[in-house]
């Protein structure tokens, strides 16, 4: 059986982020089955240090390229989502800020980052919070800077119907009622 209790578990946590400060174990470990649920059940813990390791770890995982569309799943962002929100525990909210921030890097993860429930609003809330350090606050404003670049680049590689002007995004322009009206 799981034995959240025993200290030797959060032994094996702090094992476990020390295996993943190797780049080179990253790719496997992430692939390896039960080790990311057990990395996301973990965080959920009564255990800040238990918590903190699993984020730290998480966080070691998502620095490698070919994790972040597969770590970009919404139990995966739902978890660092709730762990970024912990202001009580900064060394858990920064590891879980900075997974985003590198799954954010990852063009492939935009959909996943805006449609997993409140992780935009979570991101501009940290970001804009007066109880935010400046590490927590740049960290936020990295991630949605990420995101945004993304969607520009996707807005901007759509296709312009013929007799169309191609105007270069963002073009900050309104529109009203007169959209509506024969301009001919």
């Amino acid at each position: 059986g799981e034995k959240f209790n025993d200290p030797i578990h959060t032994r094996c946590l702090e094992l476990i982020c020390m295996i993943t400060r190797f780049p080179g174990n990253n790719a496997t470990l992430a692939r390896r089955d039960g080790v990311i649920e057990t990395l996301i059940r973990c965080a959920k813990s009564k255990s800040d240090e238990d918590r903190n390791w699993s984020m730290l770890s998480l966080q070691n995982l998502t620095s490698e390229a070919s994790n972040k569309i597969p770590m970009a799943e919404t139990s995966v962002l739902k978890q660092l989502r709730i762990s970024a929100l912990r202001c009580d525990n900064t060394s858990e909210q920064i590891a879980a800020l900075s997974a985003l921030v590198n799954i954010s890097t990852e063009p492939g993860t935009i959909v996943p980052l805006s449609s997993t429930p409140n992780v935009v609003a979570t991101l501009i809330t940290i970001a804009h919070s007066s109880e935010s350090s400046k590490e927590v606050c740049d960290l936020a404003c990295g991630c949605l800077t990420n995101m945004g670049l993304w969607i520009q680049n996707l807005a901007s590689t759509g296709t312009v119907p013929d007799g169309m002007p191609n105007v270069p995004l963002p073009t900050h322009t309104s529109s009203g009622w007169r959209r509506w009206e024969n301009t001919e």
